[in-house]
């Protein structure tokens, strides 16, 4: 098939140029004349083959600015606006307005002029062979000939979203040699403190919604246990056998992470280094994952039911469940993990994303900040001061004891809970009978009051009662 350049006349009379490919000048007067053009001259200009210029079929030329993935979105778009019935053309110029890659823009509205010159898709991508491969126009070619569009382009970008995943794992695999090797070949070497405790095991390390749950002698959670790494590298000479990669022994973990790497001397390992006179050659890289982690509270107060929560899901019938009143979570999980947290009904709360130590509390059927931060009254942080106020020194001939701070913080809890009740009721007022949430919030502020006081009074130790002055 050639490609001829050809002179013509539209409907209006007025004259037109172009080229287009044609088995023969018969062939392309009848294309022509199907588009309501006149031809008046022609001339064949090459022959036009389905291998790309440079060699490899199937390959995008270097230098055409067209990247695979540019082709990948191209076909989804175009297997949108084919199932959605909008005519080619139409759908070539609409896609080449959305697409950022000026050069791809400018070889799709290329596309579009040879469609309104005649010719088939197919034989428009050929007359860009650096851009679109062999595979890709023989695809499109099949699918205007069984007249599924939406397949071919479909079936297109799978194959090309399974080539870039290919390529993606090749060069992930030739990043390998350059990871475990050094630019002087020398085998670097990989060590994992014997001690590392990750949620109970070790590396590899898989996070789940139970996060990394680690506890010490008195039965405390406490952040993951020596995540420490090591990175060994040499300029000059290998390494010493004894040296494998993998957990190392504790004796010689620590020696080679405490060793000074200003000084000479080479680490007191339980090995000898064997050929080596100095530790000129030695280098290591320390790696603490301890930053990586951040801890999470959740718990539940005063609530209906039982919420739940998930870690990077938002699958309900697999998210933890934390049981009203009882239940506490406390784990660490990896920083910028994000935490959905859902009501008891099953119906989304909130997502929060954890870039520092957070904690929440289910409250009243909603899931809020705890009295560890997040909440605030009028510029005040009620958090915070309560904090403090729990760690403050404790009374010890209060009413309860070092206990009476506790009590104090929930009284008032219980206050504020019961007036907002009566403030949802309208607040309602009255004798005949006393409405039930005017009852309450009054004797929830006397036991309030009484908290208050029993920080002071304490059977024999009352304070005597000293005149304002």
């Amino acid at each position: 098939m050639a490609v001829f350049q050809y002179r013509g006349l539209d409907k209006s009379g007025r004259p037109i140029s172009g080229t287009m490919a044609a088995e023969d000048a018969t062939n392309l007067e009848e294309k022509l004349r199907a588009s309501g053009y006149w031809l008046l001259e022609s001339q064949a200009r090459e022959t036009r083959t389905a291998r790309t210029s440079g060699g490899k079929a199937g390959a995008i030329a270097w230098g055409t600015g067209v990247k695979r993935r540019d082709l990948i979105e191209f076909c989804t778009m175009m297997s949108f606006q084919c199932r959605a019935g909008v005519p080619l053309v139409q759908g070539m110029k609409g896609v080449a307005e959305d697409c950022l890659n000026l050069r791809f823009r400018q070889v799709i509205q290329g596309l579009a002029h040879h469609l309104e010159a005649g010719l088939l898709l197919n034989e428009a991508m050929a007359q860009y062979p650096q851009v679109f491969p062999r595979q890709m126009t023989s695809v499109l070619r099949a699918g205007e000939l069984g007249a599924d569009m939406p397949g071919a382009f479909t079936s297109v970008r799978d194959y090309l979203e399974w080539l870039e995943e290919m390529m993606r794992d090749v060069r992930q695999a030739s990043i390998y040699p350059m990871i475990s090797t050094n630019a002087r070949r020398y085998a670097r070497a990989f060590l994992i403190d014997p001690g590392l405790s990750l949620n109970g095991g070790g590396l590899p390390y898989t996070q789940n919604n139970s996060g990394s749950v680690v506890t010490n002698n008195s039965g405390e959670n406490i952040p993951p246990a020596s995540p420490r790494l090591l990175v060994l590298s040499t300029i000059g000479r290998a390494l010493p056998t004894n040296i494998v990669s993998g957990v190392a022994s504790s004796t010689n973990f620590n020696a080679i992470w405490d060793w000074n790497d200003a000084s000479s001397v080479l680490p007191a390992t339980s090995f000898a280094w064997t050929g080596w006179p100095n530790s000129d050659d030695l280098k290591v890289q320390r790696v603490n994952l301890s930053p990586l982690f951040v801890h999470l509270l959740l718990t539940t107060y005063s609530s209906a039911g039982s919420p739940r929560y998930s870690i990077d899901s938002t699958s309900w019938s697999t998210a933890l469940v934390i049981t009203n009143n009882l239940t506490i979570v406390d784990s660490y999980f990896i920083q910028d993990s994000a935490v959905v947290l859902y009501k008891h009904t099953g119906d989304t709360d909130s997502q929060q994303i954890l870039i520092r130590d957070s904690s929440f509390v289910y409250d009243q059927n909603v899931w809020r900040g705890s009295i560890l931060g997040g909440f605030f009254l009028a510029g005040l942080d009620v958090a915070s001061v309560v904090d403090q106020y729990l760690s403050a020194p404790s009374n010890n001939r209060a009413q309860n004891g070092t206990n009476q701070q506790s009590i104090v913080v929930q009284a008032m809890k219980t206050y504020m809970d019961r007036y907002g009740d009566w403030a949802l009721a309208g607040f309602p007022h009255g004798n005949n009978p006393e409405p039930p949430t005017y009852t309450a919030a009054k004797n929830a502020q006397v036991a309030m009051l009484t908290a208050v006081q029993d920080q002071y009074l304490a059977n024999s130790h009352n304070p005597t009662n000293v005149p304002c002055q």
